[in-house]
């Protein structure tokens, strides 16, 4: 089953794909996600995963690629001119050969008579003029292969614009309707033209993540949720541990484990918080000049430059994966340098004990380097549960904060 994306301005259609997407002009600042509501007046909103931004502001980066007024002018002439030359030369053609072709001759020869006199008008301010009209006419034209087929408005370039036309001349109708031009830029420039400054240029891939043929926008996602799904995720599981924990309080060693539940859950909480961050770019290259593994590996030649960036970031996963996030030296310095986040010292000196503590229940049956048992109680994993939820949401909130920044 197929899904479709477009790139519209409120009724026009600039594209069309096929199970993906043309991302044209759009930048990543213009990502935009609204879940499915009722507006103030009750009237149902559809979702909105995707692309946004002003006419105004379209304009412009298109005039930057050089889709300007001066370049879609002199595109419209050419292609005008072409279209009534081709036209012209076939007309004459079957004039001087009335016996051949038959009656599609005789149906193609009135379509041309018809539609050179549309031709005449070689103004784009003719053709702009019309834009709105032809995008709001009720009846488009048909997408069969019925050629030659001339839609009668009693204005004869809004006549042209609405009928079947030869799919060999240069003139683009992704609104249902034609307008010469031999580049589909040059028809969005046309509608925005005529467009209000503040109107929206939308491209929804709302259908390709329902889908599953894109990933959704997490990032805004968590933005709106004011929380991170690595947050959420460790909260759900703390939640479980504490649910463990309060169905047999006096459990003495149940109280062990879940003492080193709530720790395996904060350093996969920073483990996997870290991994994603080092996919943006400014982080990435932070952490690679920052690491000291990539400080100190061996020298390489400038001649095999080029093999260490096409293995850097095999290089980079593999390093991250082998990186222990409940060492909290490694831990600190690592979300210092790369992430620019300073764990408060307080935070940071109990939670290294709790490490440690989890340390001895794990590696040596819940006993000290001195053979002495380490008491658990529930308060004790009350405790450790506040903290943890504490510093992770702490670590949470910056992360959210670095992502605002451009």
């Amino acid at each position: 089953m197929s899904t479709w994306t477009s790139i519209t301005l409120g009724n026009f259609n600039f594209s069309d794909t096929q199970n993906g997407f043309d991302k044209w002009y759009f930048l990543e600042s213009d990502r935009v996600r609204e879940v499915s509501k009722n507006d103030d007046a009750g009237k149902f909103c559809r979702p909105f995963t995707g692309y946004r931004t002003t006419v105004a502001e379209m304009r412009r980066r298109l005039c930057e690629q050089g889709i300007n007024l001066a370049s879609i002018e002199l595109d419209f002439s050419r292609c005008l001119k072409n279209w009534r030359n081709k036209y012209e030369k076939e007309l004459i053609h079957l004039e001087d050969a009335p016996s051949e072709g038959g009656i599609l001759a005789l149906v193609q020869k009135e379509w041309f008579k018809q539609v050179l006199p549309a031709l005449q008008f070689g103004l784009l301010e003719d053709w702009l003029s019309r834009l709105h009209k032809a995008n709001e006419w009720p009846e488009v034209p048909t997408t069969d292969f019925l050629l030659y087929k001339w839609k009668e408005t009693n204005d004869p370039i809004l006549s042209l614009m609405l009928s079947t036309t030869d799919p060999s001349v240069d003139v683009i109708c992704h609104s249902g309707f034609n307008f010469p031009c031999s580049d589909p830029d040059f028809y969005a420039l046309a509608v925005l033209m005529v467009s209000d400054d503040d109107a929206l240029c939308e491209l929804n891939l709302h259908e390709l993540i329902a889908d599953g043929i894109l990933p959704d926008f997490d990032d805004l996602e968590e933005q709106m949720a004011r929380e991170t799904l690595h947050l959420r995720f460790a909260r759900k599981s703390i939640e479980d541990i504490r649910y463990l924990m309060q169905s047999e309080p006096l459990n003495l060693v149940l109280m062990r484990m879940c003492y080193s539940g709530i720790i395996t859950v904060m350093e996969a909480y920073l483990s996997d918080i870290f991994i994603t961050s080092v996919t943006r770019p400014q982080v990435r290259r932070r952490f690679v000049e920052n690491h000291d593994k990539f400080k100190s590996g061996k020298k390489e030649s400038l001649s095999e430059v080029f093999k260490q960036l096409d293995d850097l970031d095999k290089t980079i996963e593999k390093e991250l994966f082998q990186l222990s996030f409940h060492h909290i030296p490694t831990v600190t310095e690592l979300y210092s340098n790369c992430l620019h986040i300073e764990f408060p010292e307080v935070m940071k000196n109990e939670i290294g004990k709790a490490v440690m503590l989890r340390h001895d229940i794990v590696h040596r049956n819940g006993r000290s380097k001195q053979g002495e048992p380490h008491t658990i109680k529930s308060e004790d994993v009350k405790a450790l549960e506040k903290l943890v939820t504490n510093l992770i949401s702490y670590v949470d909130k910056n992360i959210l904060d670095s992502l605002k920044l451009p």
